[in-house]
């Protein structure tokens, strides 16, 4: 569960940093 959560923040991350660029 909480590797599952660690793997989602880190998509999230990634997805608003390729916004951004």
């Amino acid at each position: 569960m909480i590797v599952g959560e660690g793997l989602a923040q880190v998509h999230a991350q990634n997805q608003v940093m390729a916004a951004n660029q």
